[in-house]
């Protein structure tokens, strides 16, 4: 079967369904896990797990390759997929699927994200939707009744009121689904529903021109998963305008923020799994790949573990949905256009008067989020972070976690973070992250410096980490400067 795709879809297609083939277990069905690189550099340990949602990406990329035994191996894939959906109505976690082959049907008590995955719904069940566009004369009638029934099922499934519209990936990708199986499946209230949750879903992106999930180099590519499915592979006329307006605003927002130079996005982030795009993959990075060419993707190379190496899998979805980038936003990507800030107001002063705010230089980025609201809790809550070049070309990055609402200043080259910790409870800590761990002077890392107002009077360094306890006054200051 062919599809037509540009040389650069392709090229993604190609290279990621490759990567992927390695990751194939025939005995099961399913897609292993593929490790993370281990941080002390000790040996790669062996996969363990195996995966749902990516293996119905890998399916996709085989029936889009369609080589020798790639379609009797996608009908496997998918019939196995669909052997681990959940009927059991009553339970919250009706129609969603296994959270990974190796877990336990959940019971009364499970909890959510450890015993079962309800986003496995939005995530399979838009792939499934895409495959049946694209290969309809590749899936066999009984494969296609199973996956109308397993629609079916997510749709029902999923409780009315678990996904907040502030929820974006979440909440763009379940419109899709509801939408497009009510076309399918011939059921009006379904369609109506899905297209008021997009229009609830956008109506809270036009507020101030961000989904809530901001600035979220993972995220925005299931974001854009879902608005290229609105704009590209909708039934639904509704859908469809309202995902290219909103995608269209998502590209040239997030180009603002990319530093080709630095092949990264500035911070802050509200929701990352890691400070640099050429050492884990960010699943913002194959839609860059499939517009503009592997060249101006930022990606780790491909020919060892990868961090967070699941999202390469979904290469063959980004490129069959397809990428259209504003020609601003693709020049932005391309080339460092100077020096220049971004800032993005988030929230009101009624829901923590979020605002982010990025400088970046030729050589640095700094990135903070100023709020009323203290976040810094979150793992994935990235709420103050530099970037530079060293010395020796590679790049360095900083990650502060300073507990507390966030009071900064962010200036050309140089930011301040205050933490007012008063009476801060014993062994609480603002913690500086590093690319890699510290030597000599733990205050100077070879192209940035990192100040503090009356001195550190509880400084400790553990690898990578700079711990800094509270300093005698109420506040403690720290400033960060590129050099």
């Amino acid at each position: 079967m062919t599809v037509e795709l540009s040389p650069e879809a392709a090229d993604l297609a190609a290279a990621t369904t490759a990567w992927t083939d390695q990751w194939w277990d025939p005995d099961v069905g399913l897609v292993w896990m593929p490790p993370d690189q281990p941080a002390d550099g000790s040996p790669t340990p062996a996969p363990g797990l195996h995966l749902l949602p990516q293996t119905a990406w890998y399916a996709v990329g085989l029936l889009l390759r369609d080589g020798p035994g790639d379609r009797a191996s996608a009908l496997q894939a998918i019939a196995a997929v669909l052997d681990h959906q959940y009927d059991a109505p009553g339970q919250v976690w009706h129609g969603t699927f296994s959270l990974l082959h190796e877990s336990a049907e959940p019971r009364p008590g499970a909890q959510i994200w450890v015993d079962y995955d309800p986003n496995w719904r939005q995530f399979i069940g838009c792939t499934l939707l895409l495959a049946l566009e694209q290969f309809p004369g590749a899936l066999p009638p009984d494969l296609v009744a199973r996956i109308d029934a397993a629609l079916a099922l997510a749709v029902e499934g999923e409780p009315h009121d678990r996904i907040a519209d502030n929820y974006s990936n979440i909440a763009l990708m379940h419109s899709y689904l509801t939408t497009e199986a009510g076309h399918r499946l011939g059921r009006d209230e379904w369609i109506a529903d899905g297209e008021d949750r997009g229009r609830r879903v956008v109506a809270l992106f036009d507020r101030f021109g961000a989904f809530d999930e901001y600035n979220s180099p993972t995220y925005y590519g299931i974001d854009l998963k879902a608005l290229g499915l609105w704009r590209g592979h909708s039934s639904s006329a509704v859908l469809t305008a309202l995902g290219t307006r909103v995608e269209r605003a998502l590209w040239l927002d997030a180009a603002d923020w990319y530093h080709p130079g630095l092949r990264n996005m500035a911070g802050p982030y509200t929701r990352a799994y890691g400070m640099d795009m050429e050492h884990y993959v960010a699943a913002w990075s194959p839609w860059i790949w499939a517009a503009l060419g592997r060249e101006h993707a930022p990606l780790p190379a491909f020919d060892g573990p990868l961090d967070h190496g699941m999202d390469v899998m979904l290469g063959a979805v980004v490129a069959l949905i397809g990428s259209v980038v504003p020609e601003e936003a693709a020049a932005s990507i391309r080339a460092f256009r100077g020096e220049h800030r971004a800032s993005h107001r988030l929230a009101d002063a009624d829901h923590g008067d979020r605002v982010a705010s990025a400088w970046l230089g030729e050589t640095a980025m700094l990135g903070v989020e100023q709020s009323t609201v203290d976040l810094s809790w979150w793992d994935q809550f990235h709420g103050a972070t530099a970037h530079w070049r060293r010395r020796d070309g590679s790049l360095g990055w900083l990650r502060a976690v300073v507990p507390g609402r966030p009071d900064t200043t962010l200036e050309p080259g140089r930011l301040t973070i205050r933490w007012h910790h008063g009476e801060a409870a014993e062994g609480i800590v603002a913690r500086f992250v590093l690319d890699r761990p510290i030597a000599g002077d733990p205050w100077s890392f070879d192209g940035l410096t990192l100040a503090i107002d009356d001195g550190p009077p509880t400084t400790v360094v553990d690898g990578r980490e700079l711990r800094v306890g509270p300093g005698p006054g109420a506040t403690t200051t720290f400033v960060i400067t590129p050099s």
